[in-house]
This record gives C-alpha cells, sequence and structure tokens, in this order.
C-alpha cells in the first residue's frame, strides 16, 4: 500500500466505467448509533468540510467488465457499513441501514477518446468529490480505467465507512474477485462500531479521567497543535499539500525495528522520538504534546472507521537513544487512556480546553506486512482527498518495501519550510539511531503489543 494526496495522483487514460449502487427500495432505522469519530466528521462533512479516502488498483492485465460490474454487489453485501448512512434533524444524527434487496447496480459507461491522462485524472476525481457523501444512501464510487493491457480498478468512500486498516480488506476483497478466489468470511463493521461505542459512563474519580488531566494540564490546557510557526493566524486555513518520504528501506527497516527492541523501544515508539527530536533541533519544545489514532486491532476483515486517541508527550530532549525506552514506556502508559472516549474528556474538562487550530496534530502508524495484502503483481494505493488546514498531520507505515512517511500541512511558505526541515531532521534521527546501534541486531524483551506499535 502507497499513501499520496489525490494532488499527486496521475491516472493513465483508457475506456472509464463507473459502477453505481442504486437504491431501489425502503431503508430501515438501524440499531447502531454514530461513534464520536462519525459524528465529528458528520458534522464537519455539514459544515462544508468533505473528506474521502480513494482506494487504487492496478492490475498488470486486462480485467473484464463484466467481471468489474461485480464489485459494488459483493462489497456492499459483505459490509454492512457501506450499507448505511446518515440522517440529520437539526443536530441529532442517527444511522439507516440499506437492505441487501433494496439494492440495484447499473452501468454508466464513458469513453473520453481523446482524454489526456491529466484529463482523465480530473474526471474520476471530479466523479468521486460528487460521490462520497455520508448523509446519502449508498453513496460511494466504484468505477475502473479499462486498458489493452492493463486496469486500474478506483473504489471511493467518505471518511465516515472506512479506515486506512478498512481499504486493506477491500483490497484484498477486489483482488480475490478479480482473480476469481474464493473469498474469506467478513465481520460486522456495525457490530465494531457497537462495541466501540458502548463503553459506559466514566465516573469523575476514574484513573484515566486523571491521565487525560496531566495530559492536558502539562499542556497548559490547549489541544495539541503543531508546535512551530505555520503563517497562519488563529482561525485561518490554507489550501493543503502533501510531502511524502521513504526514511528506511526494507533490510534497513528490519535492523532498525530489530535494534530499537533491545534498548527497550518498539518500531512506532522509536519513530515518535525521532519525530519529538527533529521538533525540538528545529525550535520546538522539550516534550511535543500529541495525539495516536488507535485502530480496529483484529484479524477479521472488517470494514469501520473504529478509531479511539491516545493523549501522548513525546520527550525530544536528551540523548537519542536513551530517548527510546522513556518514549516507549509513555506510550505504553497512555494506551489506556484511549479507552476514554473524547464525550467525556469534553464533558470533565470542557469549561478548560483551548484551541488554536481546527486540526488536531496527529502521527499515525500502520503496519502493512501485517495485514492480508494482494498479490505483488498489484499496485496498491491510497489517496486522501484535499481540503484547506490549518494544522500538520503525519502518517507513518510500513510495508514490503521499508517505512514511509506522508505528511499534510497548509500551503504556506513558513509551514512548507519548517516541515522540510523537520522531516530532514527525522531522517536524520532515524539513521542516527541506526548507526549508533549498528551491532545490535537481536530482539530481546519484546513482548506482544497492538499491531500499531510495532
Amino acid at each position: 500500500m502507497k499513501l499520496t494526496g489525490t494532488q499527486d495522483y496521475s491516472l493513465s487514460s483508457g475506456q472509464l466505467s463507473v459502477f453505481h449502487a442504486d437504491l431501489i427500495g425502503d431503508d430501515l432505522p438501524s440499531d447502531t448509533g454514530l461513534s464520536e469519530n462519525e459524528r465529528f466528521h458528520v458534522d464537519s462533512h455539514r459544515a462544508g468540510h468533505p473528506g474521502s479516502l480513494t482506494l487504487v488498483l492496478d492490475f498488470p492485465y486486462p480485467v473484464e467488465r463484466g467481471l468489474l460490474a461485480r464489485l459494488p454487489e459483493v462489497l456492499l453485501s459483505r459490509h454492512d457499513v457501506l450499507r448505511t448512512y446518515v440522517v440529520a434533524d437539526g443536530h441529532d444524527l442517527s444511522r439507516r441501514e440499506v437492505p441487501l434487496s433494496s439494492i440495484g447496480v447499473s452501468v454508466d459507461s464513458q469513453a473520453p477518446t481523446d482524454a489526456s491522462d491529466a484529463g482523465m485524472t480530473k474526471l474520476v476525481l471530479e466523479r468521486i468529490a460528487l460521490a462520497c457523501n455520508p448523509t446519502e444512501p449508498l453513496s460511494h464510487f466504484f468505477g475502473a480505467v479499462l486498458r489493452p493491457d492493463t486496469t486500474t480498478v478506483i473504489c471511493a468512500f467518505d471518511h465516515f465507512y472506512v479506515d486506512a486498516r478498512s481499504l486493506t480488506v477491500l483490497a484484498a476483497d477486489i483482488s480475490d474477485v478479480v482473480a476469481g478466489r474464493a473469498l474469506s468470511s467478513a465481520g460486522s463493521g456495525l457490530a465494531a462500531v457497537r462495541a466501540h461505542t458502548f463503553s459506559g459512563d466514566v465516573a469523575p474519580d476514574d484513573p484515566r479521567l486523571a491521565g487525560w488531566f496531566r495530559f492536558l494540564d502539562e499542556s497548559d490546557w490547549e489541544i495539541p497543535a503543531f508546535p512551530l510557526d505555520l503563517g497562519l493566524e488563529p482561525g485561518r486555513r490554507a489550501p493543503m499539500r502533501t510531502r511524502v518520504s521513504t526514511l528506511l528501506g526494507r533490510s534497513e527497516a528490519q535492523h532498525f525495528s530489530s535494534a530499537v527492541h533491545t534498548r527497550g523501544a518498539r518500531t512506532f515508539s522509536a519513530l515518535l522520538t525521532c519525530i519529538g527530536r527533529a521538533i525540538r533541533l528545529a525550535g520546538g519544545p522539550a516534550d511535543t504534546a500529541l495525539i495516536v489514532p488507535s485502530g480496529l486491532q483484529t484479524s477479521e476483515s472488517i470494514v469501520a472507521w473504529v478509531v479511539a486517541n491516545i493523549p501522548l508527550r513525546v520527550r525530544g530532549e536528551g540523548d537519542l537513544v536513551e530517548l527510546l525506552p522513556l518514549n516507549a514506556d509513555r506510550l505504553a502508559e497512555a494506551l489506556p487512556l484511549a479507552s476514554v472516549g473524547l464525550t467525556a474528556v469534553y464533558q470533565t474538562f470542557g469549561s478548560r480546553l483551548r484551541s488554536t487550530r481546527g486540526d488536531v496534530f496527529m502521527v499515525s502508524y500502520v503496519d502493512y506486512t501485517r495485514q492480508r495484502r494482494p498479490s505483488k503483481d498489484v499496485a496498491v494505493q491510497q489517496l486522501s482527498g484535499d481540503h484547506a488546514t490549518d494544522n500538520v498531520q503525519w502518517w507513518l507505515w510500513r510495508d514490503d518495501d521499508g517505512i514511509h512517511v506522508r505528511v499534510r500541512y497548509p500551503a504556506t511558505a513558513a509551514a512548507e519550510s519548517v516541515v522540510g526541515d523537520v522531516l530532514e531532521l527525522t531522517g536524520a534521527a532515524v539513521r542516527e539511531i541506526s548507526e549508533r546501534l549498528v551491532d545490535q541486531r537481536t530482539s530481546v524483551g519484546t513482548s506482544p503489543s497492538p499491531a500499531f506499535l510495532d
């Protein structure tokens, strides 16, 4: 899986076919409510800030259009979340479900024979922007570009329905359909959402709330924001820019993980240490406050956006190698705080919270080598939609080629400069760790941990 933004994507031209999932019957009220993140996202969408995720699979051979036309039915029948949508009554949001019997599939075929690559890319991205909407039933995009020797399959969903892990499940499903393989069983995304949202009341003296108190108090009650100047006044946003970089190649990544294990760290906590060090060297604080998203930890084939939020302060000042166990311990200690929903945090501390930016500074990590993947001859990409922003967000990921990072930030001269500096300094910190621990290649003391940590 490769991560990039829509602004950096180019689609080779060919014959475009779009497959529509249509509501042809009645829908029903759902017994599954909305999670906190789903509510926040829908509110943001209604306020004019859409956000979708696009999955692209490039097959090095032609695929029959009739076979591709099966994809909407297969994916919708396997993954119940995709058959739901949100109804808004003022501030009240509720979920509705579309039974399989109420879904039909139609084909809208376009064949712009004279379209350039740029023209085809623009056309598909425009269709995706029009299609993806959490407040309309079956508002997903299913399409393919057919060529004599290759095929590109493109599926897009509003973020309400999917996260990065979900896209790996969908990529494997699509690859199985195209290859004619039997599909494995799939779990219920709605059940995952229900399990995530049912956490019960949080007592005022809950020790997890005390952990949030310490985190927020040490941050002067400010919601995490990138701690360096981005050239934006409070309340202002700018168009989004994206940088993608490879931090470590495959063999280098293997050595890095093995080496940091010998110092009581994990791959993700070590990468966070490198980011914290880079921010400090660029003029930032000794401790950087940020949010770490923790996604669904399961081997089941489940599609849903289920994520918790871990508040973390990463130490960036001191000897780099000695910081490795310190930040690993901080991350491990912060994990239980994710089980407290943000609603409880806002209800308890809302009067004290300050926010200078609309978006939150976060750093995410996904290890795709732990996920089921299509065959190696199928290239897979995840595209994130562009929108105006006022903060910096990092996505770290590991695949068969190594460890990589995608950073999104506002398009200002100040942000361009400082993000470039921090990325360069992060890479230098990664290399320093690898070089200083070059003779320590045996992993020791590695107890089981959630997949997103390592």
